[in-house]
């Protein structure tokens, strides 16, 4: 009986393990898609400090769902003609990523 508390427990503590992202492990069912949709963003420049701010989704039919979110480049330089906003946008069907798309906001937004 005790080895079955012990095993349940050390269960439940790999699944919290998994679930908050220690070791740069991410359990994408426990983000949204917003959120998964900036991890996305983060990992196609690797190279660039993103602050990411906005994080909006919406659905456009019963299974598809377009998530978008935007972000600040910190270790860009603010200079003329040199956009520090990024964005990008995601189409999700069933939760599975079916498009990305990274753009560069103007100085208008």
């Amino acid at each position: 009986m005790r080895a079955l508390a012990v095993l349940c427990l050390a269960s439940t503590l790999v699944g919290c393990d998994w679930a908050q992202g220690v070791g740069g492990r991410v359990n994408p069912g426990s983000l949204s898609l917003a959120d998964r949709c900036a991890l996305i963003m983060q990992a196609a420049i690797p190279y660039a400090d993103i602050d990411i701010g906005k994080r909006t989704s919406q659905g456009k039919g019963v299974s598809t769902i377009l998530a978008h979110v935007e972000g600040t480049r910190t270790d860009h330089p603010n200079a003329e003609g040199i956009s520090r906003n990024l964005a990008a946008d995601c189409e999700f069907n069933d939760n599975a990523l079916l498009s990305f798309h990274l753009t560069g906001l103007g100085p208008e937004h």
